[in-house]
């Protein structure tokens, strides 16, 4: 007589066995184990390398041949890590991790933001998974979702005349009537926007902090401004960039209605803006910044209640 040492499948519980029996219990969870089935699948996972104990828990052959493929991706070699990644999917391809194997492959472990090959296993991924697997599988790929969706408009917006350093936009000199800030920018530089005259509608994400000045001076045909509702630092209303801590007036454009409850007009908040008109400033404005109309050539009705009572420096210069 031989005593047999097991892992239960059930519990993960180590337990020891009479060989001359043909089944026993575990003592741990009560669960029967016949013993010539595990003697069979001892023998077969050590001839075979395709199963293993690890933690107390069965380890698939599926998941053996992921483990296997991340190796060989982790080192370079793609060729291996492909094949592994393949038998993966042939051992058991109603597993949604063995097609999300492969989507890590084809995008390089998530590192080739303009990979598309990965999308049809990235579907079968998700075709396949179920409950708590989907929640599991959107998790993993989130963060990659997000860097190509920012890729994508970083190199949109770079075609179109954009240039950025990170996530601060350098400037715009673009000849499209419309121009959507991308997501991710944080940071608007000062003279972005500058002598864009062309540029007659702009979108500023709700992840803008930062507006630099003069930022849209000299965009003469600008008539349309939309910040983001969900933006922390700024909103938009009347055709104009409001800071929402102090309520100053930042930034406007030809067709800009200040809005009451506005405290301030910033400076050069309408330089260059060469179609505005008529302007009326609430009463509720007590300064006008400097060079907050400067260069405004078309503006012939401009109207300032009593209640201001600082005006900066060169307010309504023109060259």
């Amino acid at each position: 007589m031989a005593v047999i040492t097991l892992i239960c499948k059930q519990c993960g519980g180590q337990i020891s066995l009479d060989d001359s029996k043909r089944f026993g219990f575990c003592s741990h969870c009560g669960t029967k184990i016949l013993l010539q089935d595990e003697i069979n699948n001892i023998t077969y996972s050590t001839q075979q390398n395709i199963t293993k104990i690890i933690h107390g828990r069965e380890k698939t052959e599926a998941e053996e041949f992921i483990r296997n493929g991340d190796i060989f991706l982790t080192l370079g070699e793609t060729e291996k890590a492909a094949g592994a990644y393949k038998k993966a999917v042939e051992a058991n391809p109603g597993d949604w991790r063995v097609w999300f194997s492969l989507v890590r492959f084809y995008t390089k472990n998530f590192t080739d933001l303009g990979d598309t090959a990965h999308l049809e296993h990235l579907a079968k991924a998700r075709a396949v998974a179920a409950g708590e697997q989907k929640t599991e599988l959107e998790k993993l790929y989130a963060p990659y979702a997000v860097s190509v969706k920012q890729f994508e408009q970083y190199r949109a917006a770079s075609k179109k005349g954009a240039k950025f350093d990170g996530t601060v936009l350098l400037e715009y000199k673009g000849g499209d009537a419309e121009f959507d800030v991308p997501y991710f920018v944080t940071d608007i530089r000062e003279n972005a926007f500058e002598n864009c005259v062309t540029l007659k509608s702009v979108k500023i994400p709700d992840g803008v902090t930062k507006i630099g000045g003069r930022a849209f001076c000299g965009c003469a045909s600008l008539e349309n401004i939309e910040v983001a509702s969900g933006n922390s630092v700024y909103r938009s209303e009347g055709n104009c960039i409001i800071r929402r801590g102090d309520n100053v007036l930042t930034a406007g454009c030809k067709t800009s209605v200040i809005p009451d409850g506005v405290t301030s007009v910033g400076e050069f908040a309408f330089g260059g803006c060469a179609g505005l008109k008529s302007i009326a400033i609430p009463r509720g404005v007590t300064s006008i910044g400097k060079f907050a109309f400067e260069n405004c050539a078309g503006l012939t009705n401009i109207t300032i209640p009593a209640g201001v009572t600082s005006v900066g420096g060169g307010c309504l210069k023109t060259v």
